[in-house]
């Protein structure tokens, strides 16, 4: 037997108690809506996070000046037949500087990578 419920442990355990070989399925609302708090509140971290630092932009001037701090893929065809793939970020500007320290961030997000495939 399959049981959609509310996500909320009230209900929850209501249909385990009452219905313990149910199946439950939660209703995409409240999936949804979980989902978006839970983007909502990590925005508004990192919007305190910048504000606190002196960094007033909105979304789209934050996007737009780290849009130029970029990550540079190369491959490469080893000896043996194997694909060699490195991965390394860009010198960051200054801009990004400044917000990667307000969000306590590395200045070179995902440092160098190297793979071999």
């Amino acid at each position: 037997m399959n049981v959609s419920c509310d996500i909320s442990p009230a209900y929850i355990s209501g249909v385990e108690s009452y219905l313990p070989n149910a199946r439950i399925t939660f209703d995409k609302f409240h999936i949804v809506k979980t989902l978006n708090k839970a983007v909502d509140d990590v925005l508004n971290a990192i919007q305190t996070k910048l504000r606190d630092a002196g960094i007033f932009h909105n979304w789209a001037t934050l996007r737009s000046r780290l849009a130029s701090h970029y990550r540079l893929t190369t491959s490469m065809k080893r000896f043996d037949g194997k694909m060699l793939y490195i991965r390394k970020p860009s010198k960051p500007e200054e801009c990004h500087k400044l917000i990667y320290d307000a969000l306590g961030l590395s200045h070179q997000p995902g440092g160098v990578c190297k793979t071999i495939i």
